[in-house]
């Protein structure tokens, strides 16, 4: 089978997000770290649920006897913003800009810089917003999934 778009299509992500958010916006490849989290970040190809996958998809072959696989998966990502008092609405506005960044990156350039060709597609599939208020401050966060549908001919 030809070679999976998995990880050039994370590394775009990676780095296309990472020059799309303000300077003060950390972007991780991967999960973000353990300590010394910064305020606002974003984690691409992460799910902070341990029992999700970060990346999931399937390559089906093509029924046209063509000798070509549909590959199709997801990538989630994660938005963080996190601030040492206990209002929520910067916070979610915060994440909302960013959020909308993200989107409108993968929305305007659905081949995701021609790594995606045509007929395939990236597009947002799905999302999640979460607050959560802590002693120590409060934290907005939206997981959104990047859906990649790709064509690929078998080797």
């Amino acid at each position: 089978m030809a070679e999976t778009l998995v990880p050039t299509v994370v590394d775009y992500l990676v780095d296309t997000f990472t020059a799309a958010v303000p300077a003060k916006v950390k972007v991780f490849d991967g999960p973000p770290p353990t300590s010394d989290v910064p305020n606002d970040f974003v984690a691409v190809a992460y799910a902070e649920d341990e029992e999700a996958s970060a990346v999931d998809g399937e390559a089906v072959l093509s029924t046209l006897g063509n000798n070509w696989y549909t590959e199709t998966f997801t990538v989630r990502c994660q938005i963080n913003s996190f601030t040492g008092d206990d209002d929520l609405r910067p916070r979610r506005a915060r994440v909302a800009q960013i959020y909308n960044t993200l989107v409108a990156l993968v929305r305007t350039d659905r081949s995701l810089g021609g790594l995606v060709k045509p007929p395939g597609l990236a597009q947002i599939s799905g999302f999640a917003w979460r607050q959560d208020p802590y002693e120590d401050g409060a934290a907005v966060s939206a997981v959104f999934d990047v859906q990649v549908t790709g064509a690929l001919l078998a080797g």
